[in-house]
């Protein structure tokens, strides 16, 4: 499955195994969805019954941006039992709100991870229900919005531990330096879990993603057995 954006629209492209287009995926092995604004779309998650999710933004009249999730069946369409067209948006007051990442957890409901420009840029984290409307279990509305280390926060990659619980990686920009940091939510409720009496948030210099002669290094993380956090690193 591939995916972008083609004229200021969502498309996906499905392969088959030799690289030649689906046809059994809408027809001609791609899809378009179709909107008088421009978006784009940056993760991409399949949820237990083939359902694709892609998560982005979409761009409205004044220029600013919200924070989108689309749905499609397995056979390509637009999927109508999300949200009634297969799109949901977010809009957070910001100019610029970001959906960076999505993941599906094993009962259907999507997780989109991103940031918004309201109140010099915030965390986000959404929980939706499977018919598109926001899990009001998580955090108590659905949305958790948070600095993650008093700076510009961003949420960019999201894992689930063996247990449920929710793993978001991103950034903090505190003025100063950008660092990479990890926290980590409940399964069900989407509160931050206490690691030694504390909330779990763990940051990351910027001096750790370059080599002692100056060359950038890659970061990585991972869980390991019982839900340990797995960081490392390596030469680009």
């Amino acid at each position: 499955m591939l995916f972008r954006s083609f004229d200021g629209n969502v498309a996906l492209v499905r392969l088959n195994a030799n690289g030649t287009l689906d046809t059994s995926f809408d027809g001609d092995g791609r899809v378009v969805f179709p909107m008088a604004n421009d978006q784009s779309g940056f993760s991409l998650a399949v949820d237990p019954s083939g359902r694709i999710v892609v998560a982005g933004e979409t761009t409205l009249a004044d220029g600013s941006t919200d924070i989108a999730v689309w749905r499609f069946t397995s056979a390509g369409a637009p999927d109508t039992g999300f949200s009634g067209d297969g799109l949901v948006t977010q809009d957070f007051g910001g100019t610029s709100d970001l959906g960076s990442a999505v993941i599906v957890q094993a009962d259907g409901r999507i997780v989109v991870g991103g940031s918004n420009s309201q109140e010099f840029g915030k965390a986000v984290l959404i929980r939706y229900n499977t018919d598109g409307t926001l899990d009001t279990r998580f955090d108590g509305d659905g949305v958790f919005t948070g600095y993650i280390d008093n700076g510009t926060s961003a949420f960019n990659a999201l894992a689930l531990a063996p247990n449920g619980d929710l793993i978001a990686g991103g950034k903090n920009f505190s003025g100063v330096s950008q660092d990479f940091a990890v926290m980590r939510f409940g399964a069900l409720a989407g509160t931050l879990q206490a690691s030694a009496g504390s909330a779990f948030s763990y940051t990351v210099p910027t001096d750790a993603f370059y080599a002692p002669d100056g060359s950038p290094l890659t970061l990585s993380a991972s869980l390991a057995g019982g839900g340990a956090l797995q960081i490392g690193r390596a030469h680009v």
